[in-house]
């Protein structure tokens, strides 16, 4: 992962260059502490999204619809102070909890999310990951995402095509692929996707 990750990463700072002075006027209750803590804390749990908002088409047909951005990083409903601290650290964002399992989701533990989702507030995470950089896979999607969200906060000048590459692209970097596939991702030729790889038997210990 971590060759896609850099070749990725490339990409955000051709999209954006963000300073340490505008990092203090977006986030003025972030230190360097809270920043590179929380950097090595999303490489672990946090989620860069963009979904398709389904929507029917005139002929009545369902179109593919618009993306909608959004981060979030979704714990055990115990650890909801630690989100509650990191919506304050940011200043932007939005807490929620999801109750436990029901018939969609058996099995499932109550839960707290941390989320944005205006544009704006994507973009000023896109900032904050560009200065405080991400370290293991989700370098690569991160970048991607902000890609995405740069050209979505274009309005009406926004490049739609643009958009729902990365979306694809989002999708790709989620799926386990074998290492040697890496770099035909990164050119932008993907390879056949593997769901199941057989490692074969483990040693006897």
């Amino acid at each position: 992962w971590i060759s896609l990750a850099l070749s990725r990463a490339s990409l955000v700072e051709s999209v954006m260059e963000t300073t340490e002075a505008e990092i203090r006027e977006l986030f003025p209750n972030v230190d360097d502490a809270f920043g590179h803590w929380f950097a090595v804390f999303t490489d672990g749990e946090g989620c860069f999204c963009i979904a398709l908002d389904k929507r029917r088409n005139r002929d009545g047909t369902m179109g593919r619809g618009w993306p909608n951005a959004r981060f979030e990083i979704g714990l055990r409903v115990d650890d909801y102070e630690i989100l509650l601290h990191t919506q304050w650290r940011l200043g932007i964002g939005s807490m929620s909890v999801r109750a436990a399992a029901n018939r969609k989701r058996p099995g499932e533990n109550t839960s707290a999310r941390y989320s944005t989702h205006r544009i704006g507030d994507c973009v000023s995470i896109a900032k904050f990951f560009s200065y405080y950089r991400l370290r293991a896979k989700k370098a690569a999607q991160h970048a991607v995402w902000a890609e995405a969200v740069n050209e979505m906060a274009k309005g009406r000048d926004r490049n739609d095509q643009l958009v729902f590459d990365c979306h694809d692209k989002l999708k790709e970097l989620r799926v386990f692929v074998l290492p040697e596939d890496l770099d035909a991702i990164a050119l932008g030729n993907p390879p056949v996707i593997r769901h199941k790889v057989d490692l074969g038997t483990p040693p006897l210990c």
